[in-house]
């Protein structure tokens, strides 16, 4: 038969670590399974967070008083016929002023 020394020369033991094979050997890993990055301090990345959170809240807010005053701005526009006419008019006037066309020219343009 086959002497226990010769079996045991072949065979290494299961918690013995095996010549290049790096993934087996008893030691714990090396690596670190925390979800933290390496060289990046615990808080930093939630400090991050949150100043990218304040970042897009303060977004929120301005599109919402932007929605907000345009909101008051048409429902002064429309709230009857003779305010829509006069705001109308004075929009064309100012715009007719920039362009520095006459009134009567605009009236032609129009008609």
């Amino acid at each position: 038969g086959v002497s226990a020394e010769t079996e045991s020369a072949e065979f290494p033991e299961a918690t013995s670590p095996v010549p290049g094979c790096s993934w087996w050997s008893t030691s714990p890993p090396v690596t670190s399974l925390s979800p933290t990055a390496k060289g990046v301090e615990p808080g930093s990345s939630a400090e991050d967070k949150v100043t990218g959170l304040e970042r897009d809240l303060k977004q929120v807010h301005s599109r919402r008083m932007r929605l907000v005053r345009k909101r008051c701005w048409m429902s002064m526009r429309w709230r009857d016929e003779a305010a829509f006419v006069n705001l109308r008019l004075q929009m064309m006037n100012t715009r007719r002023k920039k362009k520095k066309v006459s009134y009567a020219e605009q009236r032609r343009l129009l008609t």
